[in-house]
């Protein structure tokens, strides 16, 4: 699953439309955001590292399998403005082209390494590519960003990521509407898209095995694109 999903990111590296007024997710403004997930492969385990930093320079790191276990959250920590304009600059600069002739195919199961990155901006969605082999720009913002944040065993419960893109993943699970989110599981999608990387869910509220065994990742169409996002716990 997590191979197909990887193929159909690496075929979207491509710059997104922009949207004439600022993005809104379940009639929130969503604060222009860099993110990046790091994937490495270990034992039969694809373990990820998400990082998202906001314009107003909130931190914020959480890390899971590909088993939907939760391994760890960090507090949210301040970094400041100056941080994110230095990490958005830094990863704009990166050609969408060069990445894709460093991605790979994979040989019959997932990537030893992946790396995604997505920039939300001020409108919409601007940009968004994955590839599979180390960035020395992503690199030296990751390092910076795991010695800012450490991460912790999480409190039990379920949590829910997301990860932005431009274009149509191929099907949805979930749609937000523009305005105003439905109850359930569309509204703790917005919820976790206009916050931290990680967004525990209320208790009760379902978990991956609940919604369908075994898979990792699902979509959701967003006002202006739309994200990945997969549903965590911690037993």
């Amino acid at each position: 699953m997590l191979r197909w999903i990887f193929l159909i990111m690496n075929s979207m590296c491509l710059l997104g439309a922009a949207a004439a007024a600022q993005a809104r997710v379940c009639g929130v403004s969503v604060t222009p955001f860099v993110q990046v997930i790091e994937g490495q492969l270990d034992a039969g385990t694809t373990t990820f590292t998400a990082y998202r930093l906001t314009r107003d320079g909130q931190l914020s790191i959480a890390r899971w399998t590909d088993n939907n276990d939760l391994l760890g959250v960090a507090k949210t920590v301040e970094l400041g403005g100056p941080a994110y304009d230095r990490a958005r600059t830094a990863l704009s600069r990166i050609d969408p082209s060069e990445a894709m002739r460093e991605a790979q195919p994979s040989l019959g199961g997932p990537d030893p390494y992946s790396l995604q990155i997505a920039i939300q901006g001020e409108d919409a969605l601007t940009r968004h590519l994955r590839q599979t082999a180390p960035s020395d720009v992503a690199s030296g913002l990751i390092a910076e960003w795991q010695g800012a944040g450490r991460l912790k065993r999480p409190a039990r419960g379920s949590y829910v990521w997301t990860l932005p893109i431009p274009a149509e993943p191929g099907g949805e699970d979930v749609r937000l509407a523009a305005q105003a989110c439905p109850e359930g599981l569309a509204s703790w999608v917005g919820a976790a898209f206009v916050g931290a990387v990680a967004h525990k869910l209320p208790q009760g509220a379902p978990d991956a095995q609940d919604i369908q065994p075994g898979r990792a990742v699902f979509s959701a169409r967003l006002p202006d694109g739309y994200a990945h996002f997969g549903i965590v716990s911690r037993q």
